[in-house]
């Protein structure tokens, strides 16, 4: 019994810093072994950097090409609805159409881009 009552004084005193950052989700001290499992979920997130699917340009206004794979998925889908569309709104018949077709799939690309861009 004293040996356990030792281990745990132990890590009390060696985590005590870290179980005042998070007093809501307080463990039993001699649970906690590492010093992760003592910080709350929301601060181990707000360590990691935000992932960009498209990075700012280096000269000029707007996004570089993809970073992650989500953004080239993006990119080929974009691409596709505007080949679906010369197929099936040609140009030469419904220009109008076409055009406001390809306006609002440009304007979601867009937006896509303001959201996930850096």
């Amino acid at each position: 019994m004293a040996r356990v009552r030792r281990r745990a004084d132990y890590w009390r005193q060696r985590l005590d810093v870290d179980m005042r950052l998070a007093p809501a989700r307080r463990l039993p001290r001699y649970i906690v072994k590492t010093i992760d499992d003592a910080l709350p979920i929301s601060l181990m997130a707000a360590q990691q950097p935000p992932t960009y699917w498209f990075p700012a340009k280096r000269y000029g206004w707007g996004w570089g090409f993809p970073s992650a794979w989500q953004g080239w998925v993006v990119l080929l889908a974009y691409a596709a609805l505007i080949v679906s569309g010369w197929w099936l709104l040609p140009p030469q018949l419904h220009p109008v159409l076409f055009m406001c077709f390809t306006a609002a799939i440009t304007a979601l690309l867009i937006a896509v881009c303001w959201v996930k861009g850096e």
